[in-house]
């Protein structure tokens, strides 16, 4: 493949405002670029400061796309809505000058690995209007998919399919699939490509599998799966678990440490950013240093 060819595709994630998700994604942004610095790394920040800004583009983190609240609102949905707004954010990936774009969740960190590399590119060998993987959080009913990983075709086209269905006001109860974006995601795409398990092993803190209670190391984390998405309470900074592997100890009495694992390998990567940016991130996450 040619450099050209890497340079249209792009990594991405989205972020609002100055709260410890804008660290998520500096992490998220520092183990892209460990394992695959071909490609470029776009973050959509909505509402940030110029300290949040600096944190996210440190040492080449991350290429900015910038928003402000009313410009974003306007731009994209012509209007201002509290329950709308959170489930709009991700309509900006289809505007990314990118022809293709792999979007992570910031809280959703693929595992380092020897094989991390050869397994992302699995993911940008799969063909389809969006790529994702099923909605596992129970209740949701299928086919759903998830929005926390998805590969995508920017389009203003489609910025204003979704443009103008939310407009519409269409509330989540009215669409199969919920939560939050995922009503909107799913009713734009109703035919999607599904991320096989072969391809893309997800893990979650809602869903850690207890046979891999054993995987009490990054490497032995990484051959069950390929990302773990640390999402609501799960997240290391917020997490018992994640305060418990960010001192180096044992987070559980009944000898399955897999969560522990998990969120070590997220504070490894914490420790490896950029000192400025990892000093920005001290100052915001609600934790004792």
């Amino acid at each position: 493949m040619n450099t050209s060819v890497y340079k249209s595709q792009a990594y991405a994630t989205v972020i609002h405002g100055d709260g410890p998700h804008a660290c998520g994604a500096a992490v998220l942004g520092q183990v892209l670029q460990e394992i695959d610095s071909r490609r470029p790394r776009a973050i959509i920040a909505i509402n940030v400061s110029a300290e949040t800004q600096e944190l996210l583009s440190d040492s080449g983190l991350w290429q900015l796309h910038v928003y402000a609240d009313m410009e974003y609102n306007w731009r994209f949905w012509g209007q201002k809505n509290a329950y709308l707004e959170p489930s709009s954010r991700k309509a900006a990936l289809w505007d990314l000058p990118f022809e293709r774009v792999l979007f992570f969740d910031s809280d959703h960190l693929p595992l380092p690995s020897s094989t991390a590399a050869q397994r992302l590119q699995a993911l940008w060998n799969l063909e389809g209007p969006i790529v994702a993987a099923v909605n596992a959080a129970q209740g949701i009913r299928d086919p759903c998919f998830n929005g926390g990983l998805l590969l995508l075709h920017p389009d203003p086209k489609v910025a204003r399919q979704y443009k103008e269905l939310v407009k519409a006001r269409q509330r989540t109860h009215n669409f199969p699939c919920r939560p939050d974006d995922q009503a909107f995601l799913n009713k734009l795409f109703p035919i999607w490509t599904r991320i096989e398990r072969n391809v893309w092993r997800i893990m979650t803190t809602a869903h850690a599998r207890w046979q891999a209670c054993n995987a009490t190391s990054s490497g032995a984390l990484a051959r069950i799966a390929d990302s773990f998405h640390y999402f609501r309470t799960g997240t290391p900074w917020t997490s018992e678990h994640g305060r418990c592997a960010r001192n180096g100890l044992p987070c559980r009495s009944d000898g399955c440490q897999v969560l522990t694992t998990a969120y070590a390998v997220w504070w490894s990567g914490f420790y490896r950013l950029p000192a400025r940016t990892r000093q920005l991130c001290m100052e915001r996450l609600p934790l004792q240093w």
